[in-house]
């Protein structure tokens, strides 16, 4: 296990930040361990090799969505199923009709 990250932030966020006499704090995960970054090179190159992206947009992404709609959308208690790629979404509602 390597722990990795890193965050987007646009120059909306950014410029608010600093107008509000804020820095933007960051740090960690873990700070661009050399061995971090080269376990996520890796990583990308897998997953280009392996055409990944393309797997999930043709094949497992939909299957994934069409899955999640046939098992799920019809429960009482679902308000709404979505989903892009394998990132899916699945709203707990009170009253289905209403979705409060």
């Amino acid at each position: 296990y390597q722990p990795l990250s890193a965050l987007l932030v646009g120059d909306r966020i950014s410029s608010t930040l600093v107008a509000k006499g804020g820095e933007f704090n960051h740090g960690y995960t873990y700070s661009g361990h050399p061995v971090a970054c080269a376990v996520a090179l890796k990583n990308l190159e897998i997953i280009e090799r392996e055409g990944l992206v393309d797997r999930v947009r043709n094949d497992t992404g939909p299957y994934f969505a069409q899955a999640l709609q046939e098992r799920i959308a019809g429960h009482d208690l679902v308000g709404e199923v979505r989903s892009i790629g394998l990132m899916g979404a699945i709203e707990i509602v009170k009253d289905k009709a209403t979705k409060e």
